[in-house]
């Protein structure tokens, strides 16, 4: 039999120490989130797994994106989107990529996440906070923060040179 979770207390205070409030989404499904599993707040790393080569994604990128990421991983941590470093999945497959944006100018981005770059780009509507983006150039830049028409970051991987008019795509979120 299946024991059921109450939180009694709806916000949790992070390690970063930002508050967080928790809804049981068991209990209702907010409106867009019908075919979201309640309770694995994104792809687990077995659900990734499964269907990481429908799309362009290569294990490239993935290495990019987590350098620690390990078969073991997969093997010993498959129900979680934490992996063993600790370190949280947040990637997605190429086909539930969802926002696209273009780069405004040539720029040489910073390298340094301790100086990070203003990056201009058509518009940054509709994206998280922070996260990663994906480039043409197969470059992989974290941005911290946002404002409007441009995001602030750096990369991570890949050339430091951007083109105008290429394509910035959100590759994960920043939980």
């Amino acid at each position: 039999m299946a024991s059921e979770l109450i939180l009694l207390d709806k916000v949790v205070t992070k390690r970063d120490g930002r508050l967080v409030e928790v809804e049981n989404l068991s209990r209702r499904k907010p409106d867009g989130f019908d075919s979201f599993d309640s309770g694995n707040a994104g792809m687990t790393l077995s659900s990734y797994q499964s269907s990481v080569f429908e799309g362009d994604n290569t294990i490239d990128d993935l290495t990019r994106a987590y350098p620690r990421l390990q078969i073991q991983d997969f093997e010993k941590r498959s129900f979680s989107t934490f992996t063993l470093s600790g370190f949280r999945f947040t990637n997605t497959t190429a086909a539930r990529f969802n926002k696209l944006t273009l780069k405004v100018g040539a720029d040489t981005i910073s390298t340094d996440s301790s100086l990070p770059s203003a990056i201009s780009v058509s518009s940054t509507d509709g994206f998280p906070d922070a996260g990663h983006l994906f480039t043409a150039q197969r470059q992989l830049i974290e941005y911290t923060s946002k404002s409007a028409g441009v995001f602030f970051g750096y990369v991570v991987s890949g050339p430091a040179n951007i083109s105008d008019g290429d394509d910035m795509i959100l590759f994960s979120v920043e939980a």
